[in-house]
């Protein structure tokens, strides 16, 4: 019964016990790192107020001295003015003043103030501005809105009436005297063909002397006249540029007059113009030259003179350079390059010395690969003109009646086949002359000249045995070519065949 009675008895909790006393173990854990933090950021407030008195207390002794320094300039200090009723705005129709509705005292005194208070800000010495205005105006273009700034240059009449007009015409001078000026200068007088003297004082007077609605902004003036060609006798000094008289006038008597001109070394100008050429290939995005199924950059070049009733004497004479590669651009005055010019007829003695040089030139020319942009170089060159000068460079008659063209044997008894050939074979109704046999007949001629010297006829009459002969020969060739072998590159030059067409048709 009594073991009973203990075993009835309630136990004593000790599980319970030991998870309470670990609970309030960790509860008492935590309190007191809660209270070292708490600790710590109290120490830390305190730093930061101490830190934050003595910042007070230097700010305090600044505006002490900022409100003693106000009372003796007898100002007010900006920062402590607050103004919610009247806030400054620029005038719409002038930005040089405040609002309309703003008395010209207050205007006056506000814009003391801010120099005043910028002066303080950037650092302006006693008496001086410069800091604060250099503060203002870079805070007024970095701040503004690129609208905003316009709105209040545009509408300033200071900065129109003296600001503007005074940049733009220091800029207006430096370009008059600058390298674009001379440039646009002889654009106006070379632009659609060379202008006389007096059409170009015309265009400089038409020019607007000044910008319209803006009577203090002037216009860059062209070159004077007397100035555009003095320049332009100046660049005879430029590389390459020879003068033609010293080179092909040298041995004539001193009683004629000498011949005003100047050329290109063929070589070197043919190079530069190559580079160009290859550089505006090579960046456009469709091809700009024709290789004609050949090596690429192996360029045809187009070589011819003409001349015409212009100048001093009213004949000169004009070598051209073309690049064929160019297509149908080589109808443009763009791209024809002039290489010689000379107040002479084409004809000239010192127009044959040219030829003969040109000769030379050419024959050693077509002989190099230039190296030119990683690319290799050729040149050959063709002779399109007209028939006069073909003939008269090749050592013909130019005005030969039965052996007519300067490119075959046609002549009047055969020109009318309608089945005609054109070639080197014996069975073609017509052939081209050939060099050696030019050179041959020349011989024959010359030596025809030199028996009828010793005869007593008149100049007519051996004139006339002279051409019979040429003609009993099969030929027009009374002379070797100037231009030797060259000769065999002479082609038509097409504006001459449609005049004579239209001349037949008329």
């Amino acid at each position: 019964m009594s073991f009973k009675k203990s075993a009835t008895k309630d136990r004593f909790p000790l599980g319970e016990l030991a998870q309470e006393r670990k609970k309030l173990r960790e509860d008492c854990v935590a309190k007191n790192a809660t209270i070292v933090q708490l600790r710590n950021d109290l120490k830390q407030v305190d730093k930061d107020i101490e830190r934050t008195t003595k910042r007070l207390k230097r700010h305090k002794e600044k505006l002490t001295s900022l409100l003693e320094n106000d009372d003796e300039t007898g100002t007010r200090l900006p920062s402590m003015i607050f103004r919610p009723n009247t806030p400054s705005e620029a005038n719409v129709e002038n930005s040089d003043t405040f609002q309309a509705s703003l008395s010209e005292t207050s205007s006056r005194r506000r814009q003391k103030e801010t120099l005043n208070a910028c002066k303080e800000i950037h650092g302006d010495q006693k008496g001086k501005k410069s800091s604060a205005l250099a503060g203002m105006w870079v805070t007024l273009v970095n701040k503004s809105s690129t609208d905003t700034l316009k709105d209040f240059l545009s509408n300033s009449e200071k900065v129109n009436k003296k600001i503007m007009p005074s940049i733009v015409k220091s800029e207006t001078e430096l370009y008059q005297s600058g390298n674009d000026n001379i440039c646009r200068s002889l654009k106006i007088l070379y632009e659609g063909g060379l202008l006389t003297k007096q059409k170009y004082k015309s265009v400089c007077r038409n020019i607007l002397a000044t910008v319209p609605n803006s009577s203090n902004v002037f216009n860059p003036k062209l070159l004077y006249y007397d100035n555009i060609i003095a320049f332009i006798k100046s660049a005879n000094n430029v590389d390459n540029i020879r003068d033609f008289s010293a080179e092909f006038c040298q041995e004539y008597d001193k009683l004629e007059e000498q011949v005003p001109g100047s050329y290109r070394e063929l070589g070197n100008f043919l190079v530069v113009l190559a580079e160009l050429y290859i550089v505006v290939d090579q960046t456009l995005l469709t091809p700009f030259l024709h290789h004609f199924g050949s090596t690429p950059y192996h360029f045809r070049i187009a070589l011819g003179a003409d001349g015409a009733p212009f100048g001093k004497d009213d004949e000169a004479t004009a070598w051209l350079i073309s690049f064929l590669n160019v297509g149908k651009h080589v109808q443009s005055q763009n791209d024809n390059f002039l290489l010689c010019g000379a107040n002479c007829s084409e004809t000239h003695i010192s127009m044959q010395r040219y030829a003969r040089k040109l000769v030379s030139d050419i024959t050693y020319i077509e002989k190099q690969t230039y190296k030119i942009k990683g690319f290799d170089i050729k040149f050959t060159v063709d002779l399109p003109s007209d028939m006069k000068w073909l003939s008269f460079m090749g050592g013909e008659l130019n005005n030969a009646a039965y052996y007519f063209s300067p490119f075959g044997d046609v002549n009047n008894d055969n020109k009318m086949a309608s089945n005609g050939s054109l070639g080197e074979d014996a069975s073609c109704t017509w052939h081209p002359w050939v060099y050696n046999d030019r050179i041959k007949v020349a011989e024959r001629v010359t030596l025809k000249k030199g028996k009828l010297e010793s005869k007593k006829v008149s100049e007519a009459t051996k004139r006339n045995q002279v051409l019979n002969y040429i003609r009993e020969q099969g030929s027009r060739h009374e002379s070797e070519p100037i231009i030797g072998k060259l000769i065999d590159h002479g082609m038509a030059e097409p504006l001459q065949n449609a005049n004579n067409a239209w001349g037949y048709m008329h």
